[in-house]
């Protein structure tokens, strides 16, 4: 039996697009890859900087957790280089709630929906 192991990363474009990415190998072990690679989601940037940052999993779920698997994705604003720091984040992206740039987001990456347990989500600071 062949085992399959995943992992996700990010390509920052020249085309001014954050691509994150799923390679799925077929033999872990392999001195090279083989396998396949699929394009997650891509997300354009306005700036050449201010990109995603950070991918990861919540390592304290378990198996049958409704987080189990969830992909969480941390992305910056999308700001110029702007300098004084107030003009980083000319087009305020971190404070619209219409655009992925400037948020956290939380992905199912195998597709598919899970059931919310609320229908709303809110933002808040975290005690």
């Amino acid at each position: 039996m062949k085992q399959k192991l995943e992992f996700y990363v990010i390509e920052v474009h020249h085309s001014h697009h954050d691509v994150i990415l799923e390679w799925k190998t077929t033999n872990p072990a392999a001195n090279t890859f083989s396998g396949t690679v699929r394009e997650i989601m891509r997300i354009e940037q306005p700036y050449p900087d201010h990109n995603v940052g950070q991918l990861g999993f919540n390592p304290n779920v378990k198996p049958g957790n409704f987080d189990y698997g969830m992909l969480y994705i941390a992305t910056a604003d999308g700001g110029s280089d702007g300098f004084p720091v107030s003009d980083t984040d000319p087009l305020d992206n971190g404070q619209d709630l219409s655009t992925l740039l400037g948020k956290i987001l939380r992905i199912n990456p195998l597709g598919g929906a899970k059931k919310l347990e609320c229908s709303f989500i809110v933002y808040r600071f975290p005690n």
